[in-house]
């Protein structure tokens, strides 16, 4: 609740939709946070806004959290790639060894196939 103090006032339910932040996430999420006086943006996203205009990476203290175990989870999703990295290099060790295996039957046939000719 401080964080939220220092960062911004939430929306009131009942105010107008013209007083909340405009940010989006494209997916129905908006901000709820008030609009700075004359602009259209929360104090956060606004102040994001400047900083990337002026190409400085956002400070982290600035960054909203999102969620409670955001860290946790993070730790999942890599988790989850690593394991499908794995999947992927075994399945392409595996393709190799079919090609592999493929390729020597179609010698070996061909081998046959000239030495009869040749018996002949």
């Amino acid at each position: 609740k401080e964080k939220e103090k220092e960062r911004g006032t939430p929306l009131v339910e009942g105010e107008g939709d013209d007083l909340r932040c405009k940010r989006t996430d494209g997916r129905g999420w908006r901000c709820k946070m008030k609009v700075l006086e004359g602009k259209t943006l929360c104090e956060i996203h606004y102040e994001q806004g400047r900083l990337r205009q002026m190409k400085v990476t956002v400070p982290e203290s600035m960054k909203i959290k999102r969620g409670e175990g955001g860290e946790e989870q993070i730790e999942k999703k890599l988790k989850k790639k690593r394991e499908l990295e794995v999947l992927e290099n075994s399945s392409d060790k595996g393709m190799k060894r079919m090609k592999a295996d493929l390729i020597r039957v179609f010698l070996r046939r061909e081998i046959i196939e000239r030495s009869k000719k040749s018996e002949k």
